[in-house]
């Protein structure tokens, strides 16, 4: 296989890692969202923000230029394993370490608003109790609303069965 075409708005993920490391170039086109850029992602990582396309014309342009040009195929087929290999998308370890970091991070933050964090109910926080207060009431009128809506719509089913024809059922008014 000379080239891969990443496919669009979603591109390929791992079956674009596995082109690429075995020496297979991949044209992307880089979207709008998260999961539309994962292949231009990779290829910035690797080095090869060349073959990435941000229009579906320089996409087909891009991929119609490297099919014709076989000294950069060439290179490419040589190339890309080890520019793959090389790359922070191979680094293991570094990712592992940003990772640890991160998590450190996270924790020595924790640790240092932790006494914000705890329960509410441990500090005298009377906006919360307010909207505790409020949001009770509001399921309270909701449960005694509906309750009145199932009584009123059985009475009038029963009603419409005790004449033994249909009637055109509106939703009760609220009292």
């Amino acid at each position: 296989m000379d080239i891969a075409l990443d496919p669009f708005p979603y591109p390929g993920g791992g079956t674009t890692c596995d082109a690429l490391y075995m020496g297979v170039p991949v044209v992307t086109l880089s979207g709008e969202t998260l999961g539309s850029r994962f292949g231009a992602s990779l290829l910035v990582n690797i080095g090869a923000e060349a073959l990435v396309a941000h229009t579906e014309e320089e996409y087909i342009s891009l991929a119609v230029s490297l099919a014709g040009d076989r000294q950069t195929l060439d290179a490419l087929h040589t190339g890309l394993r080890g520019m793959l290999a090389q790359s922070p998308v191979m680094d293991a370890a570094g990712y592992g370490a940003a990772v640890g970091a991160a998590y450190e991070q996270v924790w020595s933050i924790y640790e240092q608003h932790s006494e914000q964090l705890k329960s509410i109910d441990d500090h005298d926080d009377s906006i919360y109790k307010d909207s505790k207060a409020l949001r009770e009431r509001l399921f309270a009128l909701l449960r005694a609303e509906r309750y009145a809506a199932a009584q009123g719509a059985r009475g009038e089913c029963h009603g419409a069965r005790r004449s033994g024809g249909y009637a055109a059922l509106s939703p009760p008014t609220p009292p």
